[in-house]
């Protein structure tokens, strides 16, 4: 409890030590106030002005899209957290990183693009220690169960669960909703089918129970509207042709007055219905019975001009009319074979464009979209305006590219990944097949240069075969004195420290560090490496784990350097954005405090 509140009394002296209030207005001193104020607009105005004085500082610029995001502003909270993981990437760790890509995954859900904040909460999860690993799960479910990708979220519940067993309770409830909206999924998949079969009293009692559950589930109550619709439309369909079929028997047997009653229904239900307006004005006009020949000339003439206008269910009903009552009449006979050549073949090519659809729309429920492309595509070939075959098309093409994006995504990362690990030969390889695939993504064509860059830095030239000359004694000499004393040279000159010793002298610090990392991964004990290799961190700005090691080892060993005060007050900030508390970051907060009160005193 002791070490607590010594350890709080230290924050607040520091605090209340640094703040611009007092006339310093540093980088660092508003990023402490910052921490202090607990108002979101006066974090804001303080973070503001820290990444104003040090636009590379990328702890401002993750407290400040917090203090955002306490505002509500979630586009600005978006801006300054993405800031924060792109400013300096390799100089991140896994745990900065996590929490960086956890808050984008939250705020994106505000902004309600869920393909980024799944996107977000994934890359943060991957990076993620086992003790947030659960958390993130939930997170990351629900926001799946939003997108409609009802497995994944199932999956990522049961792992959370697994993950965070302190939490059952609420995975067990997230999972109940997860199999319920699941199984409202599978009705409304089997309630398209049943649209797309024309079943529409299936799909309608199937799509009544789903809006009975969840009215707003993805757009079931429009598809019950239009079910209902296309119900009422089918019924009266079905009644027209019923009421039409009746109506021409009526006056095939000559009962000329029902027949018109007949038609004049079907004139008041559909004006356009076929031909019923014809025949009910032909009927009305007609005093008495026609006589057969008659009967069979306006009917086969009436097939003539169907046959000619190509509507071949018409044209079949007047002539199988003529048949009935003298299947001799003139040609008929052969004018019905051609009517049902034509009927099979169009029903034929109904049925293979009913195929395709049914193909693609299978393959869209399925994920498949380039089997869903190709289906519908080739229906448009066949037939362009066949149902909503070209929205059909765009929707597939879409999905096929936000597939793409991710792959490409993924590759690029892999490429950033070896840029960090120096792997120059892999990173060319795989920026150049990132550029193949989208010569326009990103930054490609930099990362590409610099990976090139490095790579033929480290590619050494082959010796050019030299022409024979004669032997004399002075080169046998020299070759002599040259295989003595190149070794002890080399020894001088070559040996790793030399080389370091070079690169720093040409500007080339991450060379230089690279050295002095490898020496002292062999041999700790090397204790002039360590003022070296800090000097070149501090220089670079490097705040990632691997230069707070080295700090650390400095401020513990007592190792003598003229910067050892500028490398306590980063290992104390450092330890107070941390919240340490051990026996060392308690030295290294004094020694902190120490420094600051020594600042203000004013001489007397």
């Amino acid at each position: 409890m002791q070490k607590r509140l010594k350890l709080f009394l230290i924050f607040g002296l520091l605090v209340y030590s640094t703040g611009p209030a007092r006339g310093q207005t540093s980088a660092a001193d508003w990023f402490k106030l910052g921490l202090e104020t607990p108002s979101p607009d006066a974090k804001i105005r303080a973070f503001e002005q820290v990444v104003q004085l040090d636009p590379n500082y990328v702890e401002a610029y993750y407290y400040l899209g917090l203090a955002y995001k306490a505002k509500a502003r979630w586009a600005d909270a978006e801006i300054n957290l993405n800031k924060a993981y792109l400013k300096n990437p390799y100089a991140l760790n896994n745990e900065i990183k996590t929490r960086i890509l956890y808050e984008l995954g939250g705020i994106y859900v505000q902004l309600n693009n869920l393909e980024k904040a799944a996107e977000a909460l994934s890359g943060a999860k991957e990076l993620a220690n086992e003790k947030i690993k659960g958390r993130i799960s939930y997170d990351l479910g629900q926001v799946y169960l939003r997108q409609g990708n009802i497995l994944k979220a199932l999956a990522e519940f049961q792992e959370g669960k697994k993950l965070w067993p302190q939490n059952v309770k609420m995975f067990d409830e997230a999972i109940a909703s997860a199999e319920g909206k699941k199984t409202l999924d599978e009705k409304y998949n089997q309630s398209v089918t049943l649209l797309v079969s024309e079943r529409y009293e299936d799909a309608i009692n199937l799509l009544t129970e789903i809006v009975k559950v969840d009215p707003n589930f993805k757009d079931a109550a429009a598809k019950l509207q239009e079910a209902q619709a296309l119900a009422q439309q089918n019924t009266k369909s079905k009644r027209l042709a019923a009421l039409y079929l009746d109506a021409n028997r009526k006056a095939d047997r000559g009962a000329r007055s029902e027949a018109i009653n007949l038609f004049t229904q079907i004139v008041k239900l559909d004006p356009s219905y076929k031909d019923a307006n014809v025949q009910l004005q032909r009927l009305q006009n007609t005093p008495g019975q026609n006589s057969q020949s008659t009967t069979l000339e306006n009917y086969y003439t009436r097939g003539v001009d169907a046959i000619q206008r190509n509507s071949w269910d018409e044209a079949l009903t007047a002539l199988a009319r003529v048949a009935r009552i003298d299947n001799q009449y003139r040609d008929v006979q052969e004018l019905l074979q051609r009517v049902r050549s034509e009927l099979a073949a169009q029903n034929e090519a109904e049925l293979k464009l009913s195929q395709l659809y049914d193909a693609g729309a299978a393959a869209s429920q399925a994920g498949d979209w380039q089997k869903a492309l190709a289906a519908f595509t080739a229906l448009r070939d066949l037939a362009p305006d066949y149902r909503d075959v070209e929205t059909q098309i765009q929707t597939a093409r879409a999905a096929l590219a936000k597939l793409n994006d991710a792959r490409i995504d993924s590759v690029y990362e892999s490429g950033l990944l070896a840029l960090q690990n120096s792997d120059w030969t892999q990173a060319v390889s795989v920026f150049e097949k990132v550029q193949r695939l989208d010569p326009t993504y990103k930054e490609v064509q930099n990362k590409l240069a610099d990976a090139r860059f490095n790579l033929t830095k480290i590619q050494k030239p082959l010796a050019q075969p030299q022409p024979s000359k004669p032997l004399n004694l002075g080169m046998v000499i020299g070759s002599t004195l040259s295989i003595i004393l190149l070794p002890i040279f080399g020894i001088l000159f070559f040996s790793p420290v030399t080389r370091a010793r070079l690169y720093l002298l040409q500007g080339r610090y991450d060379r230089a560090a690279t050295i002095y990392e490898q020496i002292l991964r062999k041999d700790p004990g090397r204790i002039k490496l360590y003022p070296l290799l800090a000097n070149i961190y501090l220089l670079e700005n490097r705040r990632d784990e691997r230069a707070m090691k080295i700090f650390e080892m400095i401020l513990k060993l007592n190792i003598l350097t003229s910067r050892k005060e500028e490398i306590n007050s980063i290992m104390a900030n450092h330890y107070l954005i941390q919240g340490r508390t051990d026996m060392n970051a308690i030295q290294i907060l004094e020694k902190e405090l120490e420094s600051k009160i020594r600042k203000m005193k004013v001489p007397q």
